[in-house]
């Protein structure tokens, strides 16, 4: 399926962000300081604190983003949401997109009514599950396709606007390390590494 030429990156005409304060600093009050069992402040953030919710504010913003421009073509962000599943993995199981999108699967089921009654999507029988449903793309997907890989160039030119090249390989490697540290953290139990409550 063609896809048109990626767009091309337009970061020095882009205007600069600022950071939103919080509201108790706008508001000159400070929060007092809470200590936990162990004598931590949790007022007090650490660095690490920061940069979790830099990453969390980022990723929010670029799906708000986005939104605002797909909007034009009918679709919601649980609707685009699902087709980008397909999208990076056709032919996937529908139940395991619920899992990815963390919902149940009859709203994945909904949701997938919908793109396939638009001539988007089609089911296909799992050959493996009597009952299961395979997700593949239509060939009328293809102007939406085209349509959505524009508007996440755009969203993607926006969010790293003035980064060098350089900076995009860093940052990617860096947050590529991260995600990797979590994956393997979840596949063992944290209950283990919890303080103890206060008594």
């Amino acid at each position: 399926m063609p896809v048109p030429e990626r767009v091309r990156r337009v970061c020095g005409n882009l205007p600069q962000r600022t950071t939103r304060l919080p509201e108790w600093t706008i508001a000159g009050t400070a929060p007092q300081p809470v200590t936990t069992g162990v004598g931590r402040d949790v007022t007090r953030r650490s660095d690490l604190d920061d940069v979790s919710i830099l990453i969390a504010d980022v990723a929010r913003m670029s799906r708000v983003r986005f939104d605002q421009r797909v909007r034009k073509l009918g679709l919601t962000r649980p609707q685009w949401r699902t087709l980008n599943c397909i999208i990076y993995n056709e032919g996937i199981q529908q139940r395991l997109i619920a899992g990815r999108m963390e919902v149940e699967p009859i709203t994945v089921s909904r949701l997938v009514d919908v793109l396939e009654k638009r001539g988007w999507v089609e089911r296909r029988p799992d050959p493996d599950d009597r009952r299961g449903k395979l997700l593949y793309l239509t060939p009328a997907a293809g102007p939406l396709l085209a349509r959505l890989r524009i508007y996440s160039d755009l969203t993607e030119a926006e969010t790293f606007a003035g980064f060098s090249p350089a900076e995009m390989e860093q940052l990617k490697e860096l947050v590529a390390r991260a995600r990797h540290n979590l994956s393997a953290a979840i596949q063992s139990p944290a209950d283990g590494d919890l303080p103890p409550d206060p008594a």
